[in-house]
């Protein structure tokens, strides 16, 4: 993606230049979860820096027009490292609130309780109407497993269940915990939360970003949890997409390993691979933004640097 000069008017003599980023940092859940509305805040000035590919535009456009179809709709951006995939992220997550939706920025997580407490923290930043709410469902579904392995821990351990409590709820708060490692609970709270979200918007997006950081190393254990996730969410009758962004060496080896898996997720779902959209016709595209910031013809590109 490509940083933004000026939006509109002459720059002036004391504006300050952008930063330029090698890459768009993406952010954890463990900080959505504490910190929401300056994890938004942050998102909203890197959007505000990007522009938007037309390839991304249509991919976007597509996954938004699948919502609400009787399940889930899923979506992949594959891509190496370093190619723009979290920009594009956060392009798509501005699109689809622009577009009418509840849409939570990339989020970047260990473990499947810490994407939910990262969702839950900023879907209820962005509805303070329905924040009760939401907070409501997030304790119904995530902390309800706690009492249960309280009660079994203490009996093992000899301590207090009451202790045990307060320390697994504090570690759940700021999404450091996960209850048994499995994706169940995401899985629920997603479909709910895609229900809820239709109170005052059309549904729900989410994009999970970094997905090899969200597996660990690829096992039988966390193949387990992905396909537990993956056929949970697609049996589940919500306004709600799941955008998956994941580098060419997991896509390579799920390929190999959980062929079914990538499979399901591209099942008459969207899928766009980042070389689309740096393709011959991305250097024109590109220096017509940078040259032409107010709408005025800037100079033009010389042929031999096009077909360079």
């Amino acid at each position: 993606m490509a940083v933004r000069s000026q939006r509109t008017g002459r720059p002036k003599q004391d504006d300050k230049a952008l930063r330029l980023l090698p890459i768009s940092d993406t952010v954890s859940g463990c900080r959505a979860r504490e910190f929401p509305a300056d994890v938004l805040a942050h998102y909203e000035r890197l959007s505000g820096q990007l522009w938007l590919p037309p390839q991304l535009d249509a991919f976007g456009k597509a996954i938004f027009e699948g919502i609400g179809g009787g399940r889930t709709t899923w979506a992949s951006l594959t891509g190496p490292y370093g190619c723009g995939k979290t920009a594009a992220g956060i392009l798509l997550w501005q699109q689809a609130r622009e577009a009418g939706f509840l849409a939570v920025p990339p989020l970047s997580c260990m473990n499947y309780d810490e994407f939910a407490a990262g969702v839950a923290a900023l879907a209820a930043e962005q509805m303070p109407k329905e924040k009760s709410r939401v907070e409501k469902l997030y304790g119904e579904i995530l902390t309800g497993g706690i009492e249960r392995i309280a009660k079994s821990e203490a009996e093992r351990h000899d301590i207090p269940v009451r202790k045990l409590r307060k320390v697994f709820e504090a570690q759940l708060e700021h999404g450091r915990w996960a209850p048994d490692g499995h994706s169940h609970r995401l899985v629920e709270f997603l479909a709910r939360l895609g229900q809820l979200s239709r109170r005052s918007s059309r549904g729900l997006v989410v994009i999970v970003d970094e997905l090899q950081q969200l597996l660990g190393p690829l096992d039988v254990s966390s193949l387990s949890r992905l396909r537990e996730f993956v056929w949970g969410m697609r049996t589940e009758q919500s306004p709600c997409a799941v955008i998956l962004t994941l580098d060419t060496q997991l896509e390579a080896r799920l390929a190999h390993w959980a062929a079914d898996l990538l499979h399901r997720v591209r099942e008459d779902s969207p899928a766009l691979q980042m070389t689309a959209v740096f393709n011959r016709g991305f250097p024109l595209w590109l220096w017509e933004r940078l040259t032409t910031p107010n709408g005025r013809p800037g100079q033009v590109l010389p042929a031999s640097a096009v077909s360079a």
